[in-house]
């Protein structure tokens, strides 16, 4: 199955999936961020109904989510990584480039012409007969290609010519070159770019392909409109003579040849074709200069203008309403990638009501996101998450009178938010939670009360220090000593970069 985004919107959504898969760790977007952004867009799920919902948000609402997100995204590492919004255009044909192709062939086609020296014209010469030639076989060539597409019944979205094969190796072998000489942390970036890098050319191989073909087919009749006018105004100031000469051809052949490639366009226009007397008369040899041009150079004209320019001019705008169509109706294949059948499950649950209580600490508007995507992803998208304000160390009970006289609706979950960094205390912290519980609970206030310890601050400090890991571990063992209370354990987690996968482990397991 498959959703369509613009190419803009998906070339950040990639761009975002190739960092979250290749940055498991958090080290250019972090895992908090992640979370923000997928609590920021929370709300298009919620505007779902259960009944179209079935466990899954629909196909509008995941092109929505997934813009969304992406773009929260994008907007954050953007602001570490200020090249990255220059780094997921890298993949295009430039405009310069085209500009430049379409002025160097219409000059060329402009210097290009039949005649030769002594003021002739060569009925037999290249370019007219060899472009009529050489367009014959792409028209033979694109047709074979469709029909040959039609009987596999291949998507195009993957196919890849030479020339899109040829740049992906060249920039892909470039690309690891750079990412061996990077610091650990751009080595993580320029890694997850290379990812995105190949995944994108792969997908939209069928846009650029369509787009070159569009460009050179605007190549083609600029050249052949350089042949005319050259060809004319050359003629404006000399007078020419047509004639023609072989070794090998006798008259009737060149006849019969001529009447191939000219005679349509001059049926189609009523211009009467030269008879088979008059192009004998206009062989050169014996001294012989041939015919004035005119009329032959009006037949060649035609013929270019017939079987060249309009035919060109529709494959052209067929290239273009093609190109656009893909550009903003761009696939993806969802269904079978985990990277998003992740994203898109979602679970409705029940409109329960989630209380956090801080215990000396202060939640920044960010944590407080990531707290509500983290109890999101347990009790569902449908919880209510509010927070009660702070409670100062030594406060306790003055929050327990205060809470058991405030409380006229009932909450269905609580969860008290300790700091891994404060040392808990028996008679403090382990006292507090013993009266809290047996207040709610016998109050039948509350459902579940959970313990959470965020080690976010704690990790700050000792990150860089010698033996961090069993610092961290053993505070955490100290604060499940602490708390001796049977009912409930402690549940670790950094709000700063969480383990979504550990914090559903340990929630599942309280």
């Amino acid at each position: 199955m498959y959703i369509y985004l613009n190419d803009s919107a998906a070339k950040k959504v990639l761009f975002i999936k190739a960092i979250e898969e290749g940055d498991p760790a958090g080290e250019v977007l972090s895992k908090a961020d992640r979370l923000v952004a997928t609590q920021k867009t929370q709300s298009i799920l919620q505007r779902v109904s259960d009944k179209q919902l079935n466990n899954r948000i629909s196909k509008q609402s995941k092109e929505a989510f997934l813009t969304k997100r992406a773009e929260l995204l994008f907007q954050i590492v953007g602001v570490v990584y200020p090249k990255a919004r220059t780094d997921i255009n890298r993949i295009q044909w430039s405009g310069w480039f085209t500009v430049l192709l379409l002025i160097l062939l219409s000059v060329s086609g402009f210097i290009a012409n039949e005649f030769e020296s002594g003021k002739r014209l060569n009925l037999l010469a290249f370019p007219v007969i060899g472009m009529l030639g050489w367009n014959l076989f792409v028209y033979s060539l694109k047709v074979f290609t469709q029909v040959f597409f039609i009987f596999r019944k291949r998507y195009s979205g993957t196919n890849q010519g030479f020339f899109l094969i040829l740049i992906s190796n060249i920039s892909i072998r470039l690309l690891k070159k750079k990412c061996t000489h990077s610091s650990d942390k751009t080595l993580v970036y320029n890694r997850c770019f290379r990812n995105y890098y190949i995944e994108w050319l792969k997908l939209s191989s069928s846009i650029y392909r369509i787009h070159v073909s569009r460009v050179f087919h605007l190549c083609a009749i600029l050249f052949a409109l350089g042949i005319i006018g050259g060809m004319y105004l050359r003629g404006l100031t000399t007078e020419y003579y047509a004639g023609w000469e072989s070794t090998f051809l006798e008259t009737e052949t060149v006849h019969n040849f001529l009447s191939i490639a000219l005679m349509p366009a001059a049926i189609i226009t009523e211009q009467q074709f030269p008879t088979l007397e008059r192009v004998a008369s206009i062989r050169w040899g014996n001294g012989g200069l041939g015919e004035n041009a005119t009329d032959w150079i009006h037949l060649f004209a035609k013929t270019i203008f017939l079987f060249i320019i309009v035919p060109r001019c529709f494959l052209s705008v067929i290239a273009f309403i093609r190109e656009r169509h893909l550009r903003t109706h761009f696939p993806i294949q969802y269904d079978k990638d985990s990277y998003f059948t992740k994203l898109f499950i979602s679970k409705p649950g029940q409109r329960e009501l989630m209380h956090i209580i801080p215990y000396s600490i202060e939640l920044t508007d960010q944590q407080k996101d990531v707290l509500r995507s983290l109890f999101a992803q347990v009790l569902g998208w449908k919880a209510q998450v509010e927070f009660h304000r702070t409670i100062s160390y030594g406060r306790e009970d003055q929050f327990c009178r205060e809470f058991t006289f405030s409380a006229k609706d009932p909450v269905e979950s609580l969860a008290i938010l300790f700091s891994l960094s404060s040392t808990p205390e028996t008679e403090i912290h382990n006292a507090f939670i013993s009266t809290l519980f047996k207040m709610v609970t016998d109050n039948n206030m509350v459902v579940q009360i959970l313990i959470v310890v965020d080690e976010s601050d704690f990790k700050t400090r000792f990150s860089r220090q010698k033996g961090a890991e069993e610092k961290l571990e053993s505070r955490r063992e100290l604060w499940r000593r602490t708390i001796t209370s049977k009912n409930v354990k402690p549940v670790f987690v950094n709000l700063h970069n969480p383990d979504t996968n550990e914090w559903q482990n340990a929630i599942n397991l309280t």
